[in-house]
């Protein structure tokens, strides 16, 4: 209470007039009620008591000032700006508020205004601080982040204790990939004022990047217990739990959305995705269509909309929503994806190779865009370049993961760069070529010197970890990546040092990763198949075969790898008849997939149900990857067992000539019986 009193005696300094009240005793204590609500975190009920203040003294200017603040703290800047205008009107100096006048321009994004605004002599300096602050965050508007920073350092001379400027500081950091140094700001925002909502809000952000979805939902509960009526802080919660797999808690948090405001557009748009992913493509319209066009430009939306559009083979719609997406945020692979797709299905196949060939030339693109464009490429006539990339399509296994993909931190982080060798936009496609081109030491030498730079950016350490893992140091990119996943756990990071830490023999610790990451990340394909594989090599044949069909019925019957490994499944599990289904299937959605054709041609031999046609189909599969051990392996043992000795033999002495060959020693002993 003293924090109050000091407040209120302050702001009573400040903000006195000589306006004679009606009831100025009632409008005090309103005022004084109300700054306790505000500093408690709770902007609507401050709101309120200011509401009290103002019709029992309306021509109290600190009444109309404070609650212009408590305007700005909800975001209403026109709301703000009016209220200011009436304190000035009513004797308040305007020097003493410009602050917060900028503050509601930079709500109404009136940046000019914010930016050109004269210096008006204040009195104290956390005003000065609080002005500095949101010409910054007007320079992050107009694209100027040299001069934001200079702000920001201003501010933070003049009002270092400020949560709020603190706040915006991780904001400035997050948007310029610095994690650390967001994660930093947020830290000191809440030790400042452990009860600023943006603060919390910051943090349920960040603490999602860092630990994942689950670990940031208390931050928005502490958030919605502090304000209850705060519907920034629903939406994030039920989006976040909506990824998480919390369909039910994340339905009950939009309709407390629509509880407070029955049009929102946020939660019609969350049941939309609700009722897609639970196959109800009609309700996702019409609860689309009932955000009265509201949300047609946020790239989830449209996103959304294509996807709907594309069930219904309605391409040329989805071609319209997609092409937005992709132009504003080239990065967006699944976009880019479905763009390229609905292209290719709408007859433009010259369009869909554009669109996807930055993703089929990357070494780690998946099959179906590469058969996508492969097949776009046929429809013009160019045989060659559709033949390599249907071959790669082909290949039993994708390439490694590129050192830096297109949604990487370090690539928003050219935003900011001037162009120097030192940042990042020069900096990533230098250490990338020097990497695939195999000047790894001069790699790494460059990879450490930007996370040296950039110790807060967890794609920087995560640089120097490929660079490593390249070398064979497999435990000093275990290092890297480990620093990186403790500024944010996000799925390439995890990815990456679950497979580091298997190369380095600690499965234990993989599948400690793997166990983290999934009970924070719940819904996650790729981590998903991961633990599939872990719980097959495990013998956990029930658990694998029932992740395996959640991933099925999510993704649909057309995934030809989910397929292929729930036949495994089954097969573990001694069920023939399942696995065959299953792999039948897989087979037919990609005939010349090797990979495919020797899981088939395994199991129908082992399980009798053919034996010629599984011998046929592994010699296939090696026709089509003459380069892969273990399919010539397989293909061996098969021989064997048919009587084949001397095709078995050959088979094994091609395995043993090709590199990385797992199964060495066992070949060696299969040769020695021969």
């Amino acid at each position: 209470m003293v924090r109050i009193s000091h407040i209120f005696a302050l702001l009573t300094l400040i903000f006195s007039t000589s306006a004679h009240a009606a009831d100025r005793a009632s409008a005090r204590q309103a005022i004084v009620a109300g700054i306790e609500q505000f500093y408690a975190g709770k902007p609507q009920a401050a709101r309120i008591e200011l509401l009290n203040a103002i019709k029992a003294d309306g021509e109290w200017g600190l009444a109309h000032a404070f609650q212009g603040r408590i305007y700005l703290t909800l975001g209403d800047g026109v709301a703000a700006e009016s209220e200011l205008r009436r304190a000035i009107d009513l004797g308040v100096p305007e020097p003493q508020i410009q602050h917060l006048m900028l503050d509601a321009w930079l709500l109404q994004k009136n940046y000019n205004g914010v930016l050109n605004a004269p210096e008006l002599r204040e009195i104290f300096p956390v005003s000065a601080g609080y002005t500095a602050r949101i010409r910054a965050n007007a320079a992050i508007a107009r694209g100027d982040f040299s001069g934001a920073a200079q702000y920001f350092d201003r501010a933070i001379l003049l009002a270092p204790k400020s949560a709020q400027l603190w706040t915006d500081i991780g904001n400035f950091r997050m948007l310029s990939g610095n994690v650390g140094g967001a994660i930093e700001a947020a830290n000191r925002a809440i030790g400042h004022n452990p009860l600023n909502i943006d603060a919390m809000m910051l943090m349920g952000r960040l603490v999602r990047d860092q630990y994942g979805l689950i670990a940031a939902i208390p931050w928005f509960d502490r958030v919605l217990t502090l304000d209850p009526g705060n519907i920034t802080a629903m939406v994030q919660a039920a989006a976040t739990l909506g990824e998480a797999g919390r369909a039910t808690d994340m339905l009950a948090m939009t309709r407390r959305i629509q509880a407070i405001e029955p049009a929102n557009p946020d939660a019609r748009y969350l049941q939309a995705v609700l009722a897609a992913r639970a196959g109800k493509p009609d309700l996702a319209r019409a609860l689309l269509y009932r955000t009265d066009e509201k949300m047609d430009g946020v790239p989830g939306v449209k996103l959304l909309k294509a996807v709907l559009d594309l069930s219904t083979g309605n391409s040329e719609q989805a071609i319209s929503q997609l092409d937005d997406i992709v132009k504003a945020q080239p990065e967006n692979l699944k976009a880019r994806r479905l763009l390229g797709t609905a292209m290719w299905h709408a007859g433009d196949s010259r369009s869909a190779i554009a669109v996807l060939e930055p993703v089929a030339k990357r070494d780690d693109a998946d099959s179906y865009t590469l058969s996508v464009i492969g097949r776009a490429y046929e429809d013009l006539g160019d045989r060659k370049a559709a033949a390599a990339f249907l071959d790669r399509a082909a290949l039993p296994v994708r390439g490694e993961p590129v050192p830096f993909d297109m949604t990487s931190d370090l690539a928003r982080m050219a935003m900011v760069s001037s162009g120097n060798p030192d940042n990042a936009d020069v900096a990533i496609p230098r250490i990338t070529a020097l990497i695939r081109s195999g000047q790894i030491a001069q790699a790494l030498r460059s990879a450490e010197r930007l996370r040296d730079l950039n110790p807060g950016v967890p794609a920087a350490h995560v640089l120097v970890g490929d660079a490593m893992i390249a070398l064979g140091r497999t435990e000093d990119g275990v290092k890297a990546y480990e620093i990186a996943a403790s500024i944010r756990f996000s799925e390439p990071i995890a990815l990456r040092l679950i497979d580091a830490k298997r190369r380095s023999g600690d499965n234990g610790g993989a599948v400690r990763v793997l166990d983290l990451f999934l009970s924070q990340n719940p819904r996650n394909v790729a981590a998903l198949l991961l633990a599939s594989d872990y719980f097959m090599e495990t013998g956990q044949w029930d658990v694998a075969i029932a992740t395996l069909d959640s991933l099925r019925e999510r993704l649909g019957n057309r995934d030809a790898t989910i397929l292929n490994k729930l036949a495994w499944a089954w097969f573990g599990q001694g069920n023939n008849e399942r696995a065959l289904t299953y792999a039948g299937a897989a087979y037919s959605i990609a005939i010349s997939n090797p990979a495919l054709a020797s899981s088939y041609g395994w199991m129908l031999y082992k399980s009798g149900k053919d034996k010629p046609k599984g011998i046929a189909l592994l010699k296939k599969s090696v026709a089509i990857a003459p380069n892969a051990p273990m399919l010539r392996f397989q293909l061996a043992q098969l021989m064997l067992e048919s009587g084949d000795r001397a095709g078995a033999k050959a088979q094994l002495q091609a395995a043993m000539a090709l590199p990385d060959f797992a199964q060495r020693k066992a070949a060696l002993e299969l040769l020695a019986g021969i």
